[in-house]
């Protein structure tokens, strides 16, 4: 739901934006805004780099991450607003449209990854061929099998569940 309403906001910012470039600008924004956004970056970043670390201390929680990316790309348009605003400060008054622009962009394109990751999470998939190639090595590498007969695998999450079926010769004890 995120998604849609961001697009929506980055349909109006996209049209008002070409609306002041059809029409012209009366001046630059407040530099009061330059500050905020220089605010925001430093806050956003620091934000991002807390979730990363915090995600790496929790079995690396697909919740905490897109959390961090999150707060990565704001610290992004932050830093795209405040040149687009440093700019106009110093009379490149269409240097803050453009940059709006771009930057509405550059949040549908992230509002579509979140969406796109959020409707994948919902969803079970298999492991990757990587991972499966590795709980197929460990499992013919444990002592007394002969063979794997079946591996299959889901993923849940970050929970990955696995259902092997082994061969091993008729004397191997099993506990």
């Amino acid at each position: 739901m995120m998604s849609f309403v961001m697009v929506a906001g980055v349909f109006f910012v996209v049209f008002y934006s070409l609306v002041d470039v059809v029409r012209g600008l009366e001046g630059p924004p407040h530099i009061a805004a330059l500050f905020v956004a220089i605010l925001s970056l430093f806050v956003g970043e620091l934000l991002s780099r807390m979730g990363f670390c915090a995600a790496r201390h929790s079995e690396n929680s697909i919740a905490l991450k897109s959390s961090a990316k999150h707060n990565r790309a704001d610290a992004v348009s932050s830093l795209a607003v405040a040149v687009g605003v440093g700019g106009a400060l110093l009379g490149l008054h269409l240097l803050d449209v453009i940059i709006a622009i771009f930057e509405t962009v550059h949040i549908s394109i992230l509002s579509g990854e979140f969406f796109g990751k959020a409707v994948k999470g919902l969803m079970d998939s298999s492991l990757s061929s990587e991972e499966l190639e590795q709980v197929n090595r460990a499992t013919r590498e444990a002592p007394g099998v002969s063979r794997v007969a079946m591996l299959r695998t889901r993923k849940t999450g970050s929970i990955a569940h696995v259902d092997i079926v082994v061969e091993v010769p008729g004397y191997v004890m099993l506990e």
